[in-house]
């Protein structure tokens, strides 16, 4: 069923756990996009409580059979952060959106005309749910329209980091980008 359906752990999901790996604890953190479930579950590792979300019901299923003995992981259904209230509840949000730069593809790798619409959906629903000194941590690929996306989060007072630049191939990097929450951001 994964390939196909699932987006399956590549280079992007590899430099997703490495940045999970020093960050340290999380009461509530979330997912979106969980996929194969393979963040999802190390974010159970760290967190006392993880929600993971993806709009596709064969990747919740998938993530669902790597958690499931997990009392402190649900896995929910909805396109992005949709279906949980605009509240703050999170202390960290990660996601490895599609980001490549295809209008109309498949939903497992196309984030759009300029490869950022889909983590710029990402972002702004997830920043209306990260809790004051709360982080995000996001997928990005220099194949994309990084700058605009910057730009996007700068135009509304959001402070990103890049924390990790990773080459991948002879033509592309990837970056971890990191968003703290410091304020209420519209």
């Amino acid at each position: 069923m994964t390939g196909e359906y699932v987006y399956l752990p590549s280079d992007d999901t590899f430099l997703l756990l490495k940045f999970l790996s020093n960050i340290g604890a999380a009461d509530f953190s979330c997912e979106i996009g969980s996929g194969s479930g393979i963040v999802t579950e190390t974010l159970a590792n760290i967190s006392q409580r993880v929600l993971a979300v993806d709009i596709s019901p064969k990747a919740c299923k998938v993530s669902w059979e790597k958690v499931r003995k997990r009392p402190n992981v649900d896995v929910i259904c909805c396109d992005s952060l949709s279906a949980i209230r605009e509240d703050k509840l999170f202390s960290l949000i990660v996601t490895n959106p599609p980001y490549l730069p295809f209008k109309d593809e498949s939903r497992l790798w196309s984030g759009g005309e300029g490869g950022i619409e889909v983590a710029q959906k990402f972002t702004f629903d997830a920043l209306r749910r990260l809790k004051e000194g709360g982080r995000m941590a996001i997928v990005l690929s220099s194949l994309s329209n990084v700058k605009g996306y910057m730009n996007s989060l700068s135009e509304r007072g959001v402070k990103v980091n890049t924390v990790i630049k990773e080459g991948v191939g002879l033509f592309e990097e990837l970056y971890i980008i990191e968003i703290r929450m410091e304020k209420k951001y519209v």
